[in-house]
């Protein structure tokens, strides 16, 4: 249908993305948003944004959706995007912007998971060598009885170090 240029609504291309991405294609689903959104037939919401970054990340383009989590992570009335953001900088090792967005997250609040945004701050401060600054992100994260472990064990691990 699309191919043929049957489809002409925004709804008609997010539908036919979303069965893309049922069909294990994120690769071409986020082509497919991101060519509507281009030619105009989509007008992008915070959903939108959402599901194309989504589709970008299960495709494994995770630079592609960088800029995508960072306009849906503007848009939200929560963190939540932004903790996505800084997820997929960690992914590629970008601990600076890692830091930067997860920040920006805890800020915003409204986080399903609070004490992972922390944990995960901490991890990226950890790695750009801020053992001190890294080591209160762990410590609030330890609070959590679903990061203690983890954090408790970066606490131990920079305690080894700074002494």
């Amino acid at each position: 249908a699309n191919h043929a240029g049957l489809l002409t609504e925004g709804s008609e291309f997010q539908r036919l993305a979303d069965f893309m991405m049922v069909a294990n294609m994120p690769y071409v689903a986020a082509e497919t948003v991101t060519k509507a959104i281009d030619d105009k037939k989509i007008e992008p919401d915070l959903r939108t944004w959402e599901g194309l970054a989504n589709s970008w990340i299960a495709a494994r383009e995770y630079r592609k959706a960088i800029p995508i989590l960072q306009r849906a992570g503007d848009m939200s009335d929560n963190g939540n995007n932004l903790l996505r953001l800084g997820e997929v900088n960690v992914q590629l090792s970008e601990w600076d912007a890692a830091a930067q967005a997860l920040e920006a997250a805890l800020n915003k609040g409204g986080l399903r998971d609070s004490a992972y945004a922390q944990l995960m701050l901490g991890i990226s401060l950890f790695n750009q060598d801020k053992l001190r600054e890294a080591k209160t992100w762990f410590e609030r994260a330890s609070n959590s009885q679903s990061q203690r472990n983890t954090a408790r064990g970066y606490i131990q691990l920079i305690d080894s170090k700074l002494n």
